[in-house]
């Protein structure tokens, strides 16, 4: 009966948190007014077409192209923008102001973060069943940063809840054998991941790997080639009959450039003005600066540190300094502890037998590994952007490492079980009270009720 009850009141925080996070990245919707994050005029532009016309957008079309970049977002997967104009037409019959449509736009990032933390909460307590877990769930849900991109239209919030769904569905997979179930949710959350942004493709491969790896070497039988093809075959027929009709429109529309870059990049050269365009754009790279210039002389690491854990605006409402400090100790510590247990996290082979666990981190390593090399290439050798948002795709499995190696510290230097849950309680108590501060402390102070003028 005790168990039960335990096991009951656990599903109701659980519950109340997700409520939670619902009720909170909706009241950041809510103030912050139109055009108060980045790019978010352009993005928006996608979502109001698709309302205004239904139809999707060429990516060229002078009705939703910039006038500055030559350039939309329409070149890009447009999915959660799609959902964004659903419920704009739904908003319509009641009311078609601007205020009520730019809230209806922004719904879907609302619900994908709230989705990011259902599937958060599953995770921690399969990562973490003895201790730690609400410390990781805080750490992925009250990230500023990650409750700001749930608060506008982008993609970006859907690009981690598909995350979250696919480190999920290893979860599953592997605890289960690879249940048709659990196959059929790994192609669901690639889909969406695939629809989202590009610099989440690193979770693409990283599915790939800790499937095959699954399957031939850590199964009783070994190099069982049938099931292997069988279940990965189902896996990648799913994903193609949801995704697939995006990559063939492109092929059709923009001359075979199925991922559409190319195109981006020819109308954004014929159209931009001149600083703009992307042959002409002064990135690191073609003004002969090295890595090294850019990564320090040009602050980027500091400015991605920084807007990955809370910077707002158009990256010029920033959080008091003291907060990154405490944030930067927190991340340093849970590196320190994964190094102390770097043979442990990573072994592969042990006994004579593959070790699934040993695999499993290291696809998870590559997704943060992949995603921030992208950031960092985008930036050196594209667009110069040292902003932390485009490595938020690495949320789930790096939050995982944080705490990891926080538990390790905790553990090494304190002995008594009851202190280390307090320390860990601490740092929730922390990170909750930097997420209401960003909201009370410094979004509300600074947009009040003052919505989109």
């Amino acid at each position: 009966m005790k168990e039960y009850l335990l096991k009951n009141e656990g599903r109701n925080l659980n519950r109340f948190f997700i409520a939670f996070v619902f009720v909170f990245v909706l009241m950041w919707a809510f103030i912050i007014p139109y055009n108060n994050a980045p790019d978010e005029y352009m993005r928006y532009e996608i979502p109001h077409f698709i309302y205004k016309y239904g139809a999707l957008p060429h990516g060229g079309d002078p009705r939703i192209r910039d006038p500055y970049w030559g350039v939309s977002y329409g070149f890009f997967p447009i999915l959660s923008y799609i959902f964004s104009a659903g419920f704009m037409k739904i908003v319509s019959f009641f009311s078609a102001s601007d205020f009520a449509l730019v809230m209806a736009a922004r719904i879907p990032s609302v619900l994908f973060t709230t989705g990011t933390a259902v599937f958060a909460v599953k995770i921690g307590k399969k990562l973490f069943p003895e201790s730690g877990s609400w410390l990781y769930i805080a750490l992925c849900m009250l990230l500023p940063e990650a409750v700001f991109v749930g608060a506008y239209v982008n993609n970006d919030a859907m690009a981690i809840f598909s995350t979250a769904f696919i480190v999920y569905m290893w979860i599953r997979g592997i605890e289960t054998k690879w249940d048709y179930k659990y196959c059929a949710g790994l192609a669901v959350g690639m889909s969406f991941c695939i629809l989202s942004y590009y610099n989440a493709y690193g979770y693409l491969l990283s599915s790939a790997f800790i499937f095959a790896c699954s399957m031939l070497l850590c199964q009783e039988k070994k190099w069982q080639w049938s099931p292997f093809l069988r279940k990965g075959l189902f896996i990648l027929g799913i994903v193609f009959l949801l995704t697939g009709w995006w990559f063939i429109r492109n092929y059709i529309i923009y001359d075979g450039d199925f991922l559409g870059l190319k195109t981006n990049n020819y109308y954004g050269d014929l159209y931009a003005i001149p600083q703009y365009k992307p042959s002409l754009n002064p990135n690191p790279h073609h003004t002969g600066m090295g890595l090294g210039g850019m990564l320090f002389g040009q602050q980027w690491l500091h400015k991605v540190f920084q807007s990955f854990v809370g910077v707002f605006g158009y990256m010029d409402v920033y959080l008091p300094q003291g907060i990154y400090a405490v944030y930067l100790v927190i991340f340093t510590g849970g590196a320190l502890g994964c190094l102390i247990r770097l043979k442990r996290l990573f072994t592969i082979r042990k006994n004579r037998e593959w070790v699934m666990e040993g695999f499993f981190h290291i696809g998870m390593l590559a997704a943060i590994g992949i995603t921030n090399f992208l950031n960092l290439y985008h930036s050196y050798f594209v667009d110069f952007q040292p902003q932390g948002r485009y490595s938020l795709p690495m949320l789930i499995p790096f939050m995982f490492y944080v705490v990891y190696g926080i538990k390790t510290l905790a553990q090494i230097m304190i002995k008594d079980g009851k202190k280390q849950k307090a320390v860990y309680g601490l740092l929730v108590v922390f990170v909750a009270a930097v997420a209401l501060y960003s909201f009370f402390g410094v979004i509300f102070p600074k947009y009040g009720f003052v919505h989109f003028t």
